[in-house]
């Protein structure tokens, strides 16, 4: 996962921000990497992964 996609999301996260809009970085992307992508945000809001 790119760094500024991942830095925008701890800081939507850090702001008590309950999702984010993902769509076109996760859907311009081959499945694999699409799933990851996905992976990786929700670990991110569950606090699984800083």
């Amino acid at each position: 996962m790119r760094h500024a996609v991942r830095d925008e999301i701890r800081a939507i996260r850090n702001g008590d921000g309950f999702g984010t809009i993902i769509g076109r970085n996760s859907f311009q992307r081959p499945r694999a990497a699409a799933i990851d992508l996905l992976t990786k945000i929700m670990k991110i809001y569950s606090g699984e992964m800083q």
